[in-house]
């Protein structure tokens, strides 16, 4: 039989959840340890520089603490390892089902193209299929696509966090299209997807005021328009160090966002291609790539001491499990059940040929 496909989910990252927690125990500890040692030196003396004494080292012991904390759980490191398959052939990508990233990489690629010759011929005359290493400019176009989807993810996530009742509308901010000029020069797929249609000859729409309450719209040829709305707490910069790097900064957090592809395959399940996509001479007609998307969180020693607002940055703890279904390959695999079903299609293989030697191959 097979290989299986063995992968352990991944576990669940809560770090704001975790500093809120760490505040109850840092008040716990801090009185405990006041109470007590002012009570032991009243008990023992009544000299005052030493009651002083006591109570200075009191506080370099809390500070000594809140450093420990701040640096076993300030900051968190996640990496998430996407995949995509690209079929040599057709020059295009293989959507697979039950894949969200998969679905919404066509789609984004499709609109851009529908409104860019230019990217239309680039793609056409750059196939991935030329061998390693891949060519820089296609790299950046992989990372620009893959960080288009996740800011797409951020702007939807985002919005219906913020929109939940307990929120005052003065505390949070919403940037938009012309508010961050930067990051449109450094994506293209976000500068042409989040134009105002009323600029656009696939569009129906001649005047901008027509589309203001337009989140998303299909148009002509597959052209996309999603709005430019990421709605952030008040406080919060947006920055674009670098071409594959977002960085989401505030006086409590740092959260930065990086999309890695360099071009590496990578191994995917026995079977997978061909029995769950329907796709034969696997080796001749696709390869598979992966995608690191790394997310780093240096939590500001600040943020220990102001509980009421870090209720406006636990969108953070559900953005990381958002993205853990939609990018994780793992999680995918977890989802569809590919241990149990690839077993249950060998079962059945050997049943259909009424062989129980377990050597048959799969259709």
């Amino acid at each position: 039989m097979g290989k299986l496909y063995l992968r352990e989910t991944m576990k669940k990252v809560q770090p704001i959840k975790e500093i809120i927690s760490s505040q109850d125990d840092l008040i716990t500890i801090f009185l405990t340890a006041v109470f007590l040692a002012s009570g032991v030196n009243l008990l023992i003396n009544q000299c005052l520089i030493l009651i002083i004494v006591g109570i200075v080292l009191i506080f370099l012991s809390f500070l000594c603490l809140i450093l420990v904390l701040i640096t076993k759980k300030g900051r968190v490191h996640e990496e998430f390892k996407a995949f995509f398959i690209y079929n040599k052939k057709k020059n295009k990508f293989e959507e697979i089902p039950e894949y969200e990233f998969s679905s919404d990489q066509i789609t984004f690629m499709n609109a851009v193209f529908a409104e860019s010759i230019n990217l239309k011929e680039f793609w056409k005359t750059k196939p991935l299929n030329n061998g390693f290493p891949i060519e820089d400019n296609l790299k950046k176009f992989i990372n620009e696509l893959t960080e288009y989807c996740i800011l797409n993810k951020l702007f939807t996530h985002n919005e219906d966090y913020f929109n939940k009742s307990g929120f005052t509308p003065s505390d949070i901010k919403k940037i938009e299209r012309n508010d961050f000029p930067e990051l449109l020069v450094k994506n293209r797929f976000l500068e042409i997807i989040s134009k105002p249609m009323s600029e656009r000859a696939l569009f129906n729409f001649e005047k901008e005021s027509d589309d203001l309450n337009i989140v998303s719209a299909n148009g002509k040829n597959d052209a996309l328009f999603d709005r430019f709305d990421l709605y952030l707490p008040k406080n919060c910069i947006l920055r674009k160090p670098t071409d594959n790097v977002i960085i989401i900064d505030s006086d409590l957090m740092c959260i930065s966002i990086t999309t890695n592809f360099e071009g590496f395959s990578t191994c995917l399940p026995n079977q997978f291609v061909k029995s769950y996509l329907k796709i034969d001479n696997e080796i001749k007609t696709i390869s598979t790539f992966q995608i690191e998307i790394i997310v780093d969180i240096n939590i500001k020693i600040k943020s220990l001491f102001l509980k009421g607002d870090l209720k406006y940055y636990r969108w953070v703890d559900e953005f990381l499990q958002t993205l853990v279904t939609y990018l994780s390959d793992d999680a995918f695999f977890e989802r569809i059940n590919w241990n149990t079903a690839i077993t249950m299609l060998h079962c059945y293989n050997e049943m259909s040929n009424g062989s129980v030697s377990g050597n048959e191959k799969l259709p």
